[in-house]
């Protein structure tokens, strides 16, 4: 009787490995990467709406369970579970009724299944101690695993409204 793993397995184990070729068994041919905006962009997506909805659970849907998050105040959240419970806690709070446009600045490739990109953000606050607009740029680390693309790393940083760099 053959052995056969499962394919929870073989998506955590194989990925990016080559076995062995025989005339019984073809060889494991990794995918190619996409492109590495459009893998960005469609985790943006997610995080805006879920941002706009407000809906921590939307805005975290991109991130691996094991994901770090750091906010523009320095605050670090460790998981897809913590991103959205901070979140909750700013929709409920500091930032209730403030929408927030982003757009992907840049991204590249780092290999066939990690992607970093520079994104840029927009808040706009209609009222309270944060009222106004808000600038920040945001690095993401983005990784593939079984087909799936998510956010394992993001930093958040505030622009300076004085300049000292462009988002």
């Amino acid at each position: 009787m053959p052995h056969l793993l499962s394919p929870l397995l073989l998506c955590s184990v194989l990925p990016g490995l080559a076995l062995a070729q025989s005339p019984t068994r073809p060889s494991f041919v990794p995918m190619t990467a996409p492109d590495p905006t459009t893998v960005t962009k469609r985790a943006v997506r997610s995080m805006e709406a879920g941002w706009n909805a407000p809906d921590c659970q939307a805005f975290a849907a991109p991130f691996a369970a094991t994901a770090d998050f750091v906010d523009i105040r320095g605050g670090h959240y460790r998981g897809r579970a913590e991103i959205a419970r901070g979140h909750q806690g700013i929709f409920d709070s500091i930032y209730r009724g403030n929408l927030v446009s982003m757009a992907v600045a840049d991204a590249r490739a780092i290999g066939r299944n990690a992607v970093v990109a520079r994104v840029t953000s927009t808040l706009e606050a209609p009222s309270g101690a944060l009222g106004g607009r808000l600038a920040s740029t945001m690095t993401l680390v983005l990784t593939r695993a079984c087909r799936r693309w998510q956010i394992a790393s993001a930093h958040n940083t505030l622009v300076s409204p004085s300049g000292g760099g462009r988002p």
